[in-house]
């Protein structure tokens, strides 16, 4: 029986972990954010500079807030995809549905 709910808790991980992987994308530019957005709704991996200005204008023009900030960082440009200022960070963001 322990073996079967192992496998069963196994199978329901994979499942989540590519349906995840499936719904997330990871934009360079503040317009393929906004594209993304509306083709492919799902959580959107982005470089952020951490400026609450650009935080707050990214929700004010397309309703998608930050969720998270990842533990482990990729670098996929070094800069913000709002004001394009310097960015070490990327954030996940996603739109309330």
């Amino acid at each position: 029986m322990q073996f079967l709910l192992e496998e069963i808790q196994k199978a329901m991980f994979q499942k989540e972990f590519e349906r995840l992987r499936k719904n997330t994308s990871t934009v360079r530019t503040f317009e393929e954010f906004k594209e993304v957005l509306q083709t492919n709704p799902g959580f959107i991996e982005a470089m952020w500079c951490g400026n609450e200005q650009c935080e707050t204008s990214v929700k004010e023009e397309t309703g998608a807030t930050s969720r998270c900030i990842p533990f482990e960082q990729k670098i996929v440009t070094n800069e913000c995809i709002y004001c394009k200022g310097e960015a070490s960070k990327i954030v996940v963001w996603a739109k309330a549905y």
